[in-house]
């Protein structure tokens, strides 16, 4: 019983922090993509990090609101398939049994799919205003001068244009999960179902943290030295250099 609380609600907030937290992280780079191709008179007086600490506190406070309510309505199936196996399914037997059928449709249709769905969609729209802003850098001449970019804005443009294929496939890994969900009743008989929702429900945590890698420049710098170490060459002796015989 213990057991499948836990996995049911580390399950909802692990899924909603990633999306939440990829919103974040989405928004952070499209202001700073806009500050870039359409640059800003006045700096801002906020700190930064300052902002980051206060989103990710409020992230995680909301996620754990969100998802307690988990831990009193989760448990264990008491119904038994007649496949052996099945009893011992983690996706199978462990379910959320909601007493009465107003919170089952608040809590569970429209709280628990709106916290999910919600930053979907504003991905999807945040995504596609990152392409137009790449795409609007692109075509501008800037008076037909080429002014370069920085390790800054190099960073900006590799994050932007990594963000757009990590929001596809977090719609994608989400669709098919959530889908699979909802007919899971009538598919626990195959053994294979709860691998194939344990691979859509972790596939996405196991690789953002190489693409956060690959976004962050300083993170780069400091991990090429160690991954592609180059063997030392002995440098060359100098050779005899014979002095003049008019030298004093």
């Amino acid at each position: 019983m213990a057991g499948c609380k836990i996995f049911k609600f580390t399950f909802a907030l692990t899924n909603m922090l990633a999306i939440w937290f990829t919103l974040y992280v989405a928004l952070f780079y499209i202001v700073r993509l806009d500050r870039v191709v359409h640059p800003a008179t006045s700096t801002p007086r906020v700190s930064r990090q300052t902002i980051h600490l206060v989103v990710m506190l409020v992230l995680w406070a909301i996620g754990l609101g969100v998802s307690c309510p988990l831990l009193v309505y989760a448990d264990k199936a008491e119904r038994i398939s007649n496949v052996s196996y099945s009893s011992n399914q983690v996706y199978t037997s462990c379910q959320v049994n909601y007493t009465n059928p107003i919170v089952h449709l608040i809590y569970a249709l429209v709280i628990l799919t709106a916290v999910d769905l919600g930053p979907l969609v504003v991905l999807l729209l945040v995504s596609i205003r990152i392409a137009m802003l790449l795409k609007e850098h692109h075509v501008a001449t800037y008076g037909d001068i080429w002014i370069g970019e920085d390790k800054a804005e190099s960073e900006i443009f590799m994050a932007s244009k990594l963000i757009l294929p990590l929001v596809f496939l977090l719609i994608g890994l989400w669709v098919s999960h959530f889908a699979l969900l909802q007919f899971l009743d009538k598919l626990d008989s195959y053994y294979f179902i709860p691998v194939i929702l344990a691979v859509l429900s972790s596939a996405y945590s196991a690789l953002s943290p190489y693409i956060c890698i690959a976004i962050s420049s300083k993170v780069r710098q400091c991990l090429r030295p160690s991954c592609f170490s180059k063997p030392a060459q002995q440098s060359p002796q100098p050779a005899t250099i014979l002095s003049s015989p008019y030298a004093e």
